[in-house]
């Protein structure tokens, strides 16, 4: 009988299913041959009881607890997909406990947590990886290569926009965040410049409301990243 070298699939948990990306990407973990989906944990009761009403999580063990979830040496990994204000604290746990990370974006308004994150996972030989898509993307990745080869010549100009309709609980959610919408979506952006040209010299914000209903959610704003040859 012939035999193949398949490795087994990768057991994956989830840590929250209140990221505007959960279901999503519980659904991809089910539907994934390479991924064992073991089970997700939730520590909100009332978003625990409305996740289980979702197709994304039919059949899905729920953790009584996240040492429950971290407990099992099998599961190598944990995709993190809390609250945004959630992500930083989930993911110290799961790094603390020994696991890879997936960590949705934006990762936290705090950069001093995260890089003690990345210094742990580093430590520990651990992977860290943003849920930033957009650097995997066939499209942009020969904007990338093209660029690095200098078949664009100098780049003296990049101008990107992303717009998204966002409802009152999402905006009330927000809201905690200097930035607003662009803190919660524009990431995928920056790191899209900030490979092209690296770090900027300056940058300048434009902030405002626009809207209304919850004056403190900035949802249309700007940044202009300045560069010595390019903005």
């Amino acid at each position: 009988m012939a035999t193949t070298n398949q490795p087994p699939p990768v057991r994956i948990a989830q840590y929250g299913v209140s990221h505007a990306h959960a279901t999503g990407h519980a659904s991809v973990l089910n539907a994934d041959p390479d991924v064992d989906f073991v089970g997700v944990y939730e520590p909100d009761a009332a978003a625990r009881e409305k996740a289980r009403a979702l197709s994304a999580y039919d059949g899905v063990v729920w953790y009584d607890s996240a040492e429950e979830m971290l407990a099992d040496d099998a599961t190598l990994a944990v995709a993190v997909e809390g609250h945004v204000h959630e992500l930083l604290a989930f993911a110290r746990e799961c790094v603390d406990a020994g696991k890879h990370v997936w960590l949705d974006k934006p990762a936290g308004d705090d950069l001093a947590d995260f890089e003690d994150v990345v210094a742990i996972a580093r430590k520990k030989n651990l992977l860290v990886q943003l849920g930033y898509m957009f650097r995997y993307n066939e499209a942009f990745q020969r904007i990338f290569a093209l660029a690095d080869a200098g078949a664009l010549g100098e780049v003296f100009s990049v101008r990107g926009r992303m717009s998204t309709s966002v409802g009152l609980d999402t905006r009330e959610k927000l809201s905690r965040h200097k930035g607003g919408i662009m803190f919660e979506l524009l990431p995928h952006l920056v790191d899209a410049v900030v490979t092209l040209l690296g770090r900027p010299e300056k940058i300048t914000s434009f902030l405002r409301n626009d809207e209304g209903p919850v004056p403190e959610f900035d949802d249309n704003t700007l940044a202009v990243f300045e560069y010595k040859n390019a903005m």
